[in-house]
């Protein structure tokens, strides 16, 4: 499995090396392939990487789309998975908030992606409970009950 992350990160760098030099550094195009960049990070356990891609990924989607724009959502919610794997569940919670009230808001209350932001953010209060880092809270349901 490492020849593969090996050779997806290569590939990553080569399509964001291609992106920053015909688009610029501050391009969309440019946030997405570190978006890939940095969850490819994650999943190796580089995570200061991870962070850093991360985070440029989502300051240039905050400045390009605009801070409410459903694309930046998917990168909170990265983000937010980055800082539960590092136990910084202080950390995720806001950004797991503020991915679910960007999707509530584009795509409705009942959309697949709304009831991913709603499982992080649960996951997220229920591991900061059980590890003692904050008491629990609850997480206002805006959908309908499932059956």
């Amino acid at each position: 499995m490492e020849g593969r992350y090996s050779e997806a990160e290569r590939l990553y760098r080569r399509a964001l090396q291609i992106q920053e030099k015909s688009l610029g550094p501050s391009h969309p195009m440019v946030a997405g392939d570190l978006n890939n960049l940095g969850n490819l990070y994650l999943t190796e356990g580089r995570y200061a990487d991870s962070e850093a891609s991360l985070e440029r990924s989502l300051s240039i989607q905050e400045k390009t789309l605009g801070a409410g724009h459903p694309l930046v959502a998917g990168n909170l919610n990265n983000l937010g998975n980055l800082y539960a794997a590092l136990g910084r569940f202080s950390d995720a919670e806001p950004l797991f908030k503020r991915s679910l009230e960007i999707r509530e808001k584009a795509f409705g209350p009942d959309h697949p992606e709304v009831a991913e932001s709603l499982n992080n953010l649960t996951r997220t209060r229920l591991h900061a409970f059980t590890h003692g880092t904050s008491r629990p809270s609850a997480v206002k349901r805006t959908s309908p009950k499932c059956p």
